[in-house]
């Protein structure tokens, strides 16, 4: 299972706070489906909505993209319901791969531009316009 981003980023935690929230029949007519519809995703886990204290469904911006995602699977290309449970796994794993990927290749770059920096080096102190280090 994911940490949760608010354990991860106080900034998105704080973010979080401030964001719009959408209760279930507001988000259910957002989305064009009906309420029981998003009950039923919550309950085989396509969806996670937050909850207030009251016990509430809240959903975001961003559970509304996703609902739009999962409806667009479903109605559009005729994709089942754990056919959409697949997609949207794979979709996170290939996000997860991406963020290493992207963090890998910055690492990568700040090693070569310190070797070239220090080849630099080596090369003006070949040339004589710089005094050896010693």
């Amino acid at each position: 299972m994911k940490m949760d981003d608010d354990m991860k980023e106080p900034a998105a935690a704080a973010r979080r706070g401030r964001e719009a929230r959408f209760t279930i029949s507001i988000a259910a007519e957002m989305v064009n489906v009906h309420a029981q519809t998003l009950r039923h995703y919550e309950r085989i886990g396509l969806i996670a909505p937050q909850r207030s204290e009251g016990k509430i469904r809240l959903y975001t911006l961003e559970d509304i993209e996703l609902l739009d995602a999962i409806k667009t699977l479903i109605e559009d290309k005729r994709v089942n319901l754990a056919g959409v449970q697949a997609v949207l796994e794979l979709r996170d794993e290939m996000n997860e791969i991406r963020a290493a990927w992207a963090h890998e290749r910055l690492q990568m770059e700040q090693t070569h531009q310190a070797e070239i920096a220090r080849l630099k080096a080596i090369i003006r102190r070949m040339n004589g316009q710089e005094a050896p280090s010693h």
